[in-house]
C-alpha cells in the first residue's frame, strides 16, 4: 500500500468551496456538512475552540482547542455542523470540505 499525504489523498469538494464563519466570544455554527464529505480542513485566524455535532455549542477552555494560523483536519459526518468560539480576539474560521 502506497502512503500519500492527506493533501494528496483528499481534495477540496467543488462546487462546495470554503465556508466562512465569523467567530467571536459567542459560539457560532457553520452550515450542515453534505453527504459526500468525510473530512474538513479548518483554518482559524485566532486561537479557537470547536465542537462538532447536530447542534453543538463551543465553550472556551472546554471544547477542542485549535491553534490559529494552522490547518486542522477534522472528520465530520453528514448533517453535522461545527461550532466555534474564541476567548479574546475575534476573527474568521474557514472550512474547506474535502472529498476523495
Amino acid at each position: 500500500m502506497e502512503f500519500r499525504p492527506l493533501t494528496q489523498a483528499f481534495r477540496p469538494a467543488y462546487p462546495a468551496g470554503s465556508q466562512v464563519v465569523a467567530v467571536s466570544a459567542v459560539s457560532a455554527q457553520s452550515t450542515a456538512m453534505p453527504a459526500h464529505i468525510k473530512l474538513d480542513k479548518i483554518s482559524v485566524e485566532q486561537n479557537s475552540f470547536i465542537e462538532i455535532g447536530a447542534s453543538p455549542t463551543a465553550v472556551v477552555n472546554t471544547s477542542m482547542y485549535l491553534e490559529g494560523g494552522l490547518p486542522h483536519y477534522v472528520p465530520v459526518f453528514e448533517g453535522e455542523v461545527i461550532a466555534f468560539v474564541e476567548s479574546s480576539a475575534s476573527g474568521n474560521a474557514f472550512i474547506t470540505p474535502l472529498s476523495k
